[in-house]
């Protein structure tokens, strides 16, 4: 047979532990904060001064950012190639813009039909009279890898997307081939700076 505690017993403990919780550490003088220190009569002092002898360093801007310019320091501009065509200038490394592009092209309704590392050119297909630039559905599929159709159809327009370096500024270039326009080209780029600004 087993002895039970009696409830006043159990109430003490209960009411001793819950009491401890409550007060915490500072019944323990563990955190305690005391006047020893005035704060309340403290005066001005006067400011410090730089010993003889030294001088103070010269202001150095150079991780100095323009909020205008970069995002997070990541600098994005659409400008005009030398042939016309449109590009993005970017600092970031072409390895970077690369690896994105693979995250960020599907995004714009576009498909993968085949990446050339060496000539770092995707392939990519858009349904033919799709005017949607910003993907309306099946958005998620495509982010997670589940749908893979890239084949291209018929009436589907192919574009190129290079990406190119020079003097450290990556380029990103969307260029029309089959059945493409090069006013859609225009929008898809510009909607691709944003992305990448991000």
């Amino acid at each position: 047979m087993k002895l039970k505690p009696p409830t006043s017993i159990k109430l003490g403990v209960i009411a001793i532990t819950l009491s401890s919780l409550l007060m915490g550490c500072s019944a323990f003088k563990v955190d305690a904060v005391d006047d020893s220190v005035a704060y309340r009569g403290t005066k001005s002092v006067k400011a410090l001064a730089i010993p003889p002898g030294l001088s103070t360093p010269d202001f150095d801007p150079t991780f100095a950012v323009n909020p205008q310019e970069s995002s997070g320091g990541r600098q994005v501009k659409l400008i005009k190639l030398n042939d016309g065509n449109s590009a993005i200038a970017t600092n970031e490394s072409p390895l970077e813009v690369w690896k994105r592009l693979e995250t960020l092209l599907p995004n714009l309704n576009l498909r993968i039909q085949s990446k050339d590392v060496e000539k770092a050119t995707y392939t990519v297909l858009r349904n033919a009279g799709d005017d949607s630039i910003i993907p309306r559905k099946g958005w998620l599929n495509r982010a997670l890898g589940l749908e893979k159709e890239s084949t291209i159809h018929e009436d589907d327009e192919v574009y190129s997307v290079k990406v190119a370096n020079k003097d450290n500024v990556t380029f990103v270039g969307i260029f029309p081939e089959k059945n493409a326009n090069a006013a859609i080209a225009e929008k898809l780029l510009a909607q691709l700076k944003l992305d990448l600004e991000l």
